[in-house]
């Protein structure tokens, strides 16, 4: 991605602009909009996902309910309300793609933060599965300005002025990496992500009270009512298969574990999604059928998500 951020410049006085032209609705206007917008995301049956090399009009022309992209890789605002537009009147929800657990070394925010090779005591360890992600301790009052704070620039602002219906958030269980105890204020690392959550929720639902909440993973989180409030859908990856290498069935046990929490979420009214890094087309419809049954909609995609994959492009398939 050595071109990411010559992109992310391009957009951003865009971005400022389309910002200025957000309008407020009656009370009355944006509850009926918000519930309209929980609701298409209720109803979805299938989603796709694509970080990289997301093509705005190949996505157009398929069938998904629900794309999940990255805001600033994928293309503008006139591209956004292109993709929510289907065939037969259908609505469909784009979400943006965003880490709240680690910082990335081609995000614009990276020159403003760690210039000349600088990195601020808030970032702490580079992700060895994915080089140029740092894990960042992320109640930092910067990285918090970072992501909805700042007045001017913050990344949440940017997401809702390119026109997403919502906020897919990944790197939520960054919290579990931290050791175990309390911050300085006496709390701990699974608390301040639960408030980082909230936080967030809260700056989104601020600037447009429709915007939609999805956390990947960290479904541990499920228990607490407060967390559950914060967001609209969990969507977890490897559920069944690739904790311990792409294509291995996790242990029973492990899945077991998961299937609880979600169906904890499912029965507090929030949808599930479940991506699976598979490739093996009968294992695929095995794990596609496995996950119907419980009752959350499936999606089959490269782990490096750089294009759609086959399997989920056929005629009897949801898209």
């Amino acid at each position: 991605m050595s071109n990411c951020l010559d992109r992310v410049a391009a957009f951003l006085a865009c971005v400022l602009i389309a910002a200025a032209s957000l309008a407020p609705a009656s009370a009355s206007g944006q509850d009926r909009t918000a519930q309209n917008m929980k609701e298409l995301l209720q109803l979805s049956s299938n989603w796709t996902y694509q970080l990289q090399g997301a093509k705005p009009r190949e996505l157009a022309d398929t069938s998904y309910d629900v794309i999940v992209m990255d805001a600033f890789f994928g293309g503008g605002r006139r591209d956004v309300e292109r993709l929510r537009k289907m065939p037969f009147g259908k609505r469909r929800l784009i979400l943006s793609y965003l880490s709240i657990g680690e910082a990335e070394v081609y995000r614009h925010y990276w020159q403003r933060c760690c210039s000349g090779g600088k990195k601020p005591d808030w970032i702490w360890t580079e992700n060895k599965q994915w080089p140029g992600n740092y894990r960042v301790r992320f109640w930092n009052d910067e990285w918090k300005s970072i992501l909805y704070e700042d007045a001017a620039e913050n990344y949440v602002k940017q997401i809702v002025a390119l026109g997403f219906d919502g906020i897919y958030l990944d790197r939520i269980d960054v919290y579990q990496d931290f050791p175990k105890g309390t911050n300085a204020d006496g709390s701990t690392p699974r608390a301040q992500m639960i408030r980082l959550v909230q936080e967030l929720s809260r700056a989104a639902r601020r600037l447009n009270p429709s915007m939609l909440i999805v956390a990947q993973n960290a479904e541990d989180l499920a228990s607490e009512p407060s967390y559950l409030s914060a967001i609209d859908a969990i969507a977890k990856e490897d559920l069944l298969f690739g904790v311990n290498g792409d294509g291995r069935r996790n242990q029973a046990s492990m899945i077991k574990y998961s299937i609880d929490l979600l169906q904890t979420a499912h029965a507090a009214g929030k949808h599930i999604m479940v991506v699976e890094y598979l490739k093996d087309p009968a294992v695929i419809e095995r794990a596609r059928t496995e996950i119907l049954e419980l009752g959350f909609v499936p999606y089959f995609a490269p782990r490096g998500l750089e294009r759609l994959q086959v399997e989920n492009l056929e005629l009897d398939d949801s898209h």
